[in-house]
């Protein structure tokens, strides 16, 4: 299982991150490729604590079968629901969000296990370092094979 912890899948990340451009067209979805770039920025925020949620009650009740679902079956498919608070509907300027993008994602990495949230997450309810770590990996994978890189 890939773990956004560990350098190795970091680099590769990277490298696809850097074929990315500002024209680079979607094959599922509704975001361009600067909005995903921001959708997963926020995702990272939550996975280090910076940005909070509380858990919902959809979580508490269904959390724990979702969990296994993204975090170890790597299953997320085209067109997955989104939480409408990391929906990113606005403008956003390409070169921007890349660079954030990069910036979450080396600080992450680059934290270790002691950089990771001891919150809970909003929907998946209590994680490790590890989950976190797998999660992150699976959730930015997903959007960068969207965008078919």
């Amino acid at each position: 299982m890939k773990n956004l912890l560990l350098l190795i899948a970091k680099k590769e990340l990277l490298e696809r991150i850097d074929k990315l451009e500002s024209n680079t067209q979607r094959q599922w979805g509704k975001m361009d490729v600067a909005q995903m770039m921001a959708h997963c920025s926020a995702a990272f925020e939550v996975a280090s604590g910076e940005r909070t949620r509380k858990r919902g009650l959809l979580g508490y009740l269904f959390g724990g079968v979702y969990k296994k679902k993204y975090v170890y079956d790597n299953s997320f498919k085209k067109n997955d629901p989104t939480d409408p608070t990391f929906k990113i509907t606005d403008q956003r300027d390409f070169q921007t969000e890349k660079m954030r993008l990069i910036t979450h994602l080396d600080k992450f990495q680059s934290n270790g296990p002691q950089g990771v949230t001891k919150a809970d997450h909003p929907f998946f309810g209590p994680m490790t370092p590890t989950e976190w770590g797998q999660l992150m990996y699976n959730h930015l994978n997903h959007h960068l094979q969207q965008f078919g890189v």
